[in-house]
This record gives C-alpha cells, sequence and structure tokens, in this order.
C-alpha cells in the first residue's frame, strides 16, 4: 500500500519536525500499549495512554506525523463534511447526534490540552459558513438548517456573504468551531509522551498484529517484534493481517 509520505500534495504545515529524535526500531522492545500510526488520532490516543501511566510505544511506517495529518485543512468542525442531512439519511439521526457530539468534545478536548501544555499552536476558535451556490435552489440549505438544529448544534441563518455575486445567497453560520496549527500541536504532545517514557519508531512497518492465548500482543515489524499488552491501531491502512483492536482500561 503506498505511503501517504509519496503523494505529492504538500501543505502549510509540514515543515514541522513533530518528532526529530524518532528513529527505526532497532532489535526487539516491550511495552504497555502499541499505537501503530502517528498522525492526530495515534498521539492523541499514545498522550492519553501516557498520562494514565502507561507506557506506550508509536509505531509509522514513514516520518512521525507525516502522513494525512500533515496535509490537513487544519478546520476543526464537528459537522458532517458531507452535509448533516446526508449524514441522517445513512445512517440516522441518533447516531448523527452521537457523531457530532464526539467531534464537539474532541475540539473542546483539543482546545483545554494546548492550554493546559502551554502549546503554542495557533489555536483559535472562528465561526464556520456554509453558503448555497450560484444557481442552486435555497432549498439545500433550508433541509441542512433542519438537520443541523435535530442534532442540537448551534446555527443560524443568514443571507449574503461578502463575495462577488453572492450578496442573496442563503447561508448557515456555525459558530464555535475552530482552527490550529496539527504538527505543533502534535509536536507538545510528543514532547510529553517522550517525558513520560514513551518512544517513537518512525520508518518502521508493522507487518502482523497477533494475540498470544495470555492476551499479550506481539507486532511484528520489518526491524524487530514490539511485545506489548494491548495494540491500537490508527492508521488508513492497518495491516491485513489479524490486526487486534484491545479495550484499554484507563484504571
Amino acid at each position: 500500500m503506498p505511503n501517504a509520505a509519496d503523494q505529492r500534495s504538500k501543505s502549510l504545515w509540514m515543515d514541522v519536525d513533530v518528532v526529530p529524535e524518532a528513529r527505526p526500531l532497532d532489535g526487539d522492545r516491550r511495552c504497555d500499549v502499541v499505537v501503530i500510526g502517528s498522525g492526530i488520532a495515534g498521539i492523541s490516543t499514545a498522550y492519553e495512554l501516557a498520562l494514565r501511566g502507561r507506557q506506550v510505544i508509536i509505531v509509522d511506517r514513514g516520518r512521525i506525523a507525516g502522513g494525512m495529518t500533515a496535509r490537513t485543512t487544519a478546520h476543526l468542525a464537528p459537522l458532517c463534511d458531507d452535509l448533516t442531512s446526508a449524514m441522517i439519511k445513512l445512517r440516522g439521526e441518533e447516531v448523527s447526534r452521537a457523531f457530532y457530539q464526539s467531534q464537539a468534545a474532541a475540539i473542546d478536548r483539543v482546545e483545554a490540552i494546548q492550554k493546559k501544555e502551554k502549546i503554542d499552536c495557533d489555536f483559535r476558535r472562528l465561526d464556520g459558513y456554509l453558503f448555497q451556490a450560484l444557481n442552486t435552489d435555497s432549498k439545500i440549505i433550508e433541509d441542512e438548517l433542519d438537520a443541523v438544529r435535530n442534532v442540537g448544534a448551534p446555527v443560524h441563518r443568514l443571507v449574503g456573504v461578502p463575495l462577488a455575486h453572492c450578496d442573496k445567497q442563503h447561508v448557515l453560520h456555525y459558530p464555535g468551531q475552530a482552527t490550529f496549527h496539527p504538527l505543533k500541536y502534535l509536536q507538545g504532545l510528543g514532547a510529553v509522551i517522550a517525558a513520560k517514557g514513551g518512544m517513537f519508531l518512525a520508518e518502521t512497518v508493522v507487518q502482523q498484529i497477533a494475540e498470544g492465548d495470555d492476551g499479550s500482543v506481539a507486532v511484528t515489524t520489518d526491524r524487530g517484534t514490539i511485545a506489548s499488552k494491548a495494540a491500537v491501531v490508527t492508521t488508513t491502512g492497518p495491516s491485513s493481517r489479524s490486526p487486534i483492536f484491545r479495550t484499554v482500561v484507563s484504571g
């Protein structure tokens, strides 16, 4: 499977080296939890585990945080990109509401962490806007307004945006969204994880994840094996050979 780092797209964030000291695995290791994938999902998971006293190892086939997280728009929006109304049709109102609530909570958590850890990552709250395309029916805005209200998200309806020929376009205004510098944020999390004994392994390809009879997990890579109590897969392309997703009790 191609690595995201091989893609041609570049972003404004990519000059930041999240964990400069990360090296490939050299021989076998042991830990409490192996986190496979070093995007925002993986490093955030490792951070929460490290806070709870778990010894974590984060493994990535490429550069740490060099995949899709490095190519994000950095817009932290709690609503579905493909319209909440479309999500309700596909998954139902209850699931759509839970999705919104979880995404909003995640943004709140990012805000709280960057304050607590004093991470200079340009986090700021801002407003989001969804506006009707030119020469389209405003019903899509009406349907989306009802859907967003039904899942409990804050939303206001307006008319007109400050763009050419858009003074009569119907608009939905979403307060309380956010933006940040994703790699500066992850660099801050990485420093906390390392200070608590965590380890980052770059350029290390996971080949197999297997669970033993005693509940232990062995993560086989192209450079050695990591023995652990649990493994968490947070990549867009996990190993297809017996991946193990295990619950980690915070204790």
